[in-house]
């Protein structure tokens, strides 16, 4: 399933092989901030900027099982792991259970942050600072707070679910750094400006980013190698997500529309990839381009 959040309250999941609707909910009159799917996939999270803040739904019958009033301040929401890590419009961030009381929470600092992920087991945090500041929470009692490194062109960040490898999406660059601190680290030059979101696949192997022109690029890890240049969107990307399979990839922009792009398309080489088209559709590839894009 694909779930998606607009900027006037409406949550809309839609099936992935026909694009059928199992969901629909107005679950307010204000913007949805966003929200995720647990690990396992039997739970979905959203939250806004209006009341009730959090609402958690069953993914067997899509309906409602909890709502939640986390405050109007809270900007960033996310899950994993039946945890949650909330951050405010200003200087705190916790970590606490969804369906435990607020006396529970575990205070992560009083930083203010602008981005945060994650680990699957969420056994590790990762904030990012309005200075720059990349800092690796420790999810104990109490949590352990380890500034990894600062660099002001940062703008998002994303880990990869066993927590091991870091992306940064920086104005026109991603930095790839071991999420230990350890090692050396890597810059993609995407070569656009400014990279506006960034994911990585759930094996680690393949990292995408999506653009303010409405452009998304998926990488190979292991040799920093650009494998696709994704068009179609005609405004700025604003998320990339990849499937707990790690066998899709979806883009969702401010044009409104998400797309699903398959990782067998994107990572075979082009000429197999022609030799398909000519087999398939008597097309040749700039035949394919030439088509007006749906």
């Amino acid at each position: 399933h694909v779930a998606l959040f607009t900027g006037t309250g409406a949550l809309r999941v839609l099936r992935v092989e026909d694009g059928g609707i199992v969901l629909q909910d107005q679950f307010q009159d204000r913007v949805l901030k966003g929200g995720e799917f647990s690990p396992d996939g039997k739970t979905l999270l959203a939250h806004g900027l209006g009341q009730p803040g959090l609402r958690v739904y069953d993914t067997a019958t899509w309906q409602p099982q909890a709502t939640r009033d986390i405050g109007s301040r809270r900007r960033i929401v996310r899950f994993a792991n039946d945890w949650l890590l909330l951050a405010e419009y200003g200087e705190r961030v916790e970590a606490l259970a969804p369906g435990a009381p607020s006396a529970s929470a575990r205070p992560l600092g009083d930083l203010f942050v602008v981005d945060a992920t994650l680990s699957a087991d969420a056994t590790l945090a990762f904030l990012l600072t309005r200075d720059g500041e990349v800092v690796r929470a420790a999810m104990g009692t109490p949590p352990s707070l380890v500034p990894l490194l600062r660099d002001r062109l940062v703008r998002r960040l994303a880990v990869d679910p066993a927590g091991v490898w870091l992306a940064l999406a920086r104005q026109a660059d991603v930095r790839l750094v071991r999420a230990d601190g350890t090692g050396p680290g890597a810059t993609l030059a995407t070569g656009v400006e400014p990279v506006e979101t960034v994911a990585l696949s759930v094996d680690a192997q393949l990292l995408a980013t999506g653009d303010r022109h409405g452009t998304a690029r998926v990488w190979r890890v292991a040799d920093r190698t650009l494998l696709a240049v994704l068009r179609g969107h005609d405004q700025r990307v604003a998320g990339v997500a990849f499937d707990r399979s790690g066998n899709r990839l979806v883009t969702a922009s401010w044009d409104g529309t998400a797309r699903l792009w398959d990782r067998g398309v994107l990572t075979a080489p082009a000429a197999g990839l022609a030799a398909q088209l000519r087999t398939a559709w008597g097309l040749t590839l700039p035949d394919v381009l030439a088509l007006p894009v749906p």
